[in-house]
């Protein structure tokens, strides 16, 4: 009895150890994989003012798209290294006579549910007669943001002079993503 004891737990302990040298071993087969994520375009309304200095322009609600982009890469939340913001296009859709000449900087600002506003992007200084600007990413790991279902980004800049003018400008965020999948 004492021998059929020992038989059945060493197998139980070697089977323990070779399942878990087993999954060992598939986390191990896991290799990176780089792709795009680009959150839907958002229209942001620009009211007149008659400020200078530091402002913030507008902000929306962004829906996240990361966990269908995470489905169609054959990856999981849990295989997710990084979610790096690349660029943000910020576009005027009707400027008329208006550009970006009224700022010296731009910047954007993400937040979430639980977790605080941090700055993300900018553009320092900015090109004069441009309709079409690209902020620069400040390379901040932003995946506990992205894992959320809906984010805020908020657009903000130092204006040296006041709008005229009410504007609406599209914003597109891009980010690249990193998961750990199995080939």
């Amino acid at each position: 009895m004492k021998k059929a004891k020992l038989i059945l737990m060493l197998t139980a302990l070697t089977s323990a150890v070779f399942f878990s040298a087993c999954d060992k071993a598939k986390e191990k087969l896991k290799v990176d994989a780089n792709f795009e994520l680009k959150l839907p375009t958002v229209k942001l309304f620009v009211d007149t003012f008659s400020a200078t200095g530091d402002l913030k322009i507008d902000s929306t609600v962004i829906q996240s798209s990361l966990q269908k982009t995470l489905d169609d890469n054959n990856a999981k939340m849990d295989d997710l290294e990084s979610v790096k913001l690349s660029n943000i296009e910020v576009e005027m859709i009707n400027p008329g006579t208006q550009n970006f000449n009224i700022y010296n900087k731009v910047f954007g600002r993400m937040s979430a549910t639980g977790l605080a506003q941090t700055r993300i992007a900018y553009l320092d200084p900015v090109p004069t007669n441009v309709t079409k600007i690209l902020l620069n990413s400040d390379h901040a790991d932003l995946k506990e943001y992205l894992k959320k279902p809906e984010i805020t980004f908020s657009l903000f800049g130092q204006s040296n002079a006041g709008n005229l003018q009410r504007d609406t400008v599209n914003v597109t965020l891009h980010f690249d993503v990193v998961a750990k999948v199995t080939p």
